[in-house]
């Protein structure tokens, strides 16, 4: 499956690749940010990776904060869930 556009914004924000998990929550398997997410999103080299972890959605929000405030939810998003597949700001622990 590709990640597609549908429903995605053409705007800056954060995004998750997510597993649903019992219980109606969701694990982080990556996380980022994107000055366009509609043109970050399609193609990511991430999502392949994802989707052999099991990710079920893509879950995004716009944020006009600019870069940094993008990269210190980014940061403290990773730092709270650990997902797997960011090297970077990470530790090896899983979904908090």
């Amino acid at each position: 499956a590709r990640a597609t556009t549908e429903g995605i914004l053409a705007a800056p924000g954060n995004y998750l690749f997510a597993v649903y998990l019992p219980g109606g929550l969701f694990g982080p398997l990556y996380v980022g940010q994107a000055a366009d997410l509609q043109a970050r999103l399609p193609g990511h080299e991430m999502w392949p990776r994802a989707l052999a972890m099991g990710a079920t959605h893509i879950l995004a929000h716009q944020n006009h904060s600019g870069k940094d405030a993008r990269c210190r939810e980014e940061q403290d998003l990773i730092a709270r869930w650990h997902p797997p597949l960011n090297t970077q700001h990470n530790s090896p622990k899983r979904f908090g």
